[in-house]
């Protein structure tokens, strides 16, 4: 088996999911710089999907490519 490389993101793409319970990511693609895989909250209400993942199969956040605000 081998390992393969992500594709790049474009900012405000999904990139990935976000569990509920430790807010570890499993990223689809990535960000990139000065960009993290965020969950967007739209009027209090995070954005959640069932997923299956690696060692994960539940419900989890939405997470895009968002720039970091300094």
């Amino acid at each position: 088996m081998q390992l393969q490389l992500l594709e790049p993101c474009s900012p405000g793409e999904v990139c990935g999911h976000i569990r509920m319970d430790t807010y570890s990511t499993y990223h689809t693609c990535l960000c990139p710089p000065n960009h993290l895989c965020l969950f967007r909250e739209q009027r209090r209400v995070k954005v959640k999907r069932d997923v299956e993942e690696l060692f994960y199969d539940s419900t989890a956040y939405v997470g895009e490519c968002r720039i970091l605000q300094r």
